[in-house]
């Protein structure tokens, strides 16, 4: 009985895990797509991206921070931090912004990192 225990609890957490995960790519891909249709430079498509999606901008950092139902929460406390800002390109004219959620929040330490990615436009007229 201990081992089939052990079984159910172990496909329960992995369960659980792909869940969170399946979450952490919607809320990273519909950032990269609102982002990428403002266009402009990343700051600009950040500002507008928050403004439209509700979320937090400053100094270049996109963030949300969302509770253990994936619900928007205020700044801080348990549950999953999604961020989005702008990383270098060696491309002229590409913006290229780095988009991730992690367990955890900006009042404590990053914790595990469910999904990122990077996504890039060009800047109209390819000379950024």
């Amino acid at each position: 009985r201990g081992s089939f225990r052990r079984l159910s609890d172990t496909a329960d957490a992995s369960s659980r895990r792909i869940q969170k995960r399946d979450a952490a790519v919607n809320l990273v891909q519909n950032v990269a797509e609102v982002a990428r249709s403002r266009g402009g430079d990343t700051g600009n498509a950040l500002a507008e991206t928050a403004e439209e999606l509700g979320y937090h901008y400053e100094q270049g950092l996109l963030w949300q921070d969302f509770d253990e139902n994936w619900m928007s929460a205020g700044t801080g406390g348990e549950g999953f931090r999604l961020e989005a800002q702008g990383v270098p390109s060696d491309v002229p004219g590409l913006n290229v912004l780095e988009i991730r959620v992690f367990t955890g929040s900006a009042d404590g330490p990053e914790t595990d990192i469910l999904f990122e990615i990077k996504t890039a436009w060009q800047m109209e007229g390819g000379n950024g």
